[in-house]
């Protein structure tokens, strides 16, 4: 299974792609550096073409609840 994902550069993203592909899935990281961002939607499309599966593990880094919930609500939309 092909698996798109998403946030794949993070720490948290590594590890899910080190385990998929353990297990013999074709995993894929999309992040910003990779040109897929989540934010405006850019990078989007292409990256989940052949995609049977995609994982969201982006994250934000701040503890205040208005970022964070601009930066989640804004990425879920896409």
């Amino acid at each position: 299974m092909r698996i798109a994902v998403l946030g794949g550069s993070g720490v948290v993203g590594r590890h899910v792609l080190d385990e998929a592909n353990r297990r013999g899935h074709d995993a894929v990281s999309h992040s910003r550096s990779s040109g897929v961002d989540l934010a405006t939607g850019a990078g989007l499309d292409a990256a989940l073409q052949d995609a049977d599966a995609a994982l969201d593990v982006t994250n934000v880094t701040t503890l205040r609840r208005e970022p964070a919930l601009r930066f989640f609500e804004a990425t879920a939309r896409q």
